[in-house]
């Protein structure tokens, strides 16, 4: 049965559309590697896009190339111990770390955010995975304000059209090359491809988001 927690996101936001069935076969690589209650989710209800494709959640499998190239030598974050689970509708995936919990990497700006690092008494697994997916799926967490200074999800969906699956909204050219963060320079892409581009296109820091404003701690790698 589906946790507490996922329960109340699923009669929150809806079933997922458009879903992808999971079969326990599938899931046997990542147990013991993510929490049991999101592998419940998945099995009970597939993975899929909420909220019109604003959060998704996916198959690690197809994204874990990304964490090599973003974390290279890292000494607090490997591949080894992180699988990406989800992403927001414009390039930012949620991991899980064995080690630190919940991280998400902002691949258009180049930041790795790990709120539970360092956590002397931490939450238990499936509330933390449950409480990090929360902020994805609520609508001003996961739009982004253009350079005009106005929200770009509706605006994106109306002039691209709806995510697929392993969809995301990408800035043509990226933003670590120089794009601009517009209306006009967003496209729908592959997320696999397209998250590989960000991750070799710039550098990453870790970041501390506990205190406003955020404070960079030290560079990734």
């Amino acid at each position: 049965m589906l946790s507490e927690d996922f329960a109340h996101l699923m009669e929150e936001y809806g079933a997922f559309d458009p879903v992808e069935r999971v079969s326990p076969e599938a899931l046997e690589p990542y147990r013991g590697r993510l929490p049991e209650s999101l592998l419940t989710l998945w099995l009970e209800c597939g993975r899929g896009t909420w909220l019109g494709g604003r959060f998704q959640f996916c198959d690690p499998a197809r994204y874990h190339g990304v964490l090599d190239l973003v974390f290279g030598d890292d000494p607090d974050f490997s591949s080894e111990d992180c699988l990406p689970y989800g992403f927001t509708a414009f390039g930012a995936p949620l991991v899980w770390s064995r080690r630190h919990q919940a991280l998400e990497i902002n691949l258009p700006f180049g930041q790795v955010l790990a709120p539970d690092m360092g956590t002397d008494s931490p939450a238990p697994d499936d509330l933390v995975i449950a409480t990090a997916t929360l902020p994805a799926l609520d609508h001003p967490a996961c739009d982004l304000i253009a350079a005009d200074g106005k929200p770009l999800f509706e605006r994106t969906v109306a002039k691209c059209g709806p995510l697929a699956l392993d969809e995301v909204y990408g800035f043509t050219p990226a933003l670590a090359v120089g794009g601009r963060a517009s209306l006009n320079n967003l496209r729908r892409v592959s997320a696999p491809e397209h998250f590989s581009i960000l991750a070799q296109a710039g550098g990453f820091v870790l970041r501390d988001a506990s205190s406003w404003p955020p404070r960079t701690v030290r560079d990734i790698g």
